[in-house]
This record gives structure tokens, sequence and C-alpha cells, in this order.
């Protein structure tokens, strides 16, 4: 999957994702810890979208 690098943000640390994942500014990610591995779940942006989507579909109808 490759490599996220973490850099310094302020008083905070944030990682650049790759732009092939469709993430974007203010989306909100959900992260478990199991062990030593994060695990980052897009699961809520994909419907966010999705949602999106099917709104703008509809209001070209109206």
């Amino acid at each position: 999957m490759g490599q996220i690098k973490v850099r310094k943000i302020g008083n905070s640390v944030g990682g650049i994702f790759p732009k092939e994942w469709g993430l974007h500014e203010g989306d909100i990610l959900e992260v478990k810890k199991e062990g030593n591995y994060f695990i980052l779940d897009a699961q809520e942006v994909a419907k966010k979208k999705d949602r999106e989507l099917i709104e703008e579909s509809f209001a070209e109808f109206e």
C-alpha cells in the first residue's frame, strides 16, 4: 500500500496521504489501534461522498 511520512504541524503531527485515496481536507477517518497497527477506516467518508453525488443528481431533476 505504501508509506505515510509523519510531519510536524504546529504542536501536533500529521501525515500526507496519497491523492489516489480520494481524501479531501476536512474528511474524518475512523482510527483503530490493534497492537502495533493503526487501522484507518474511510467508510464514512465514502458514504458522505456517495450521498453528495446522489443529492446532486436529484437536484438536476427539480
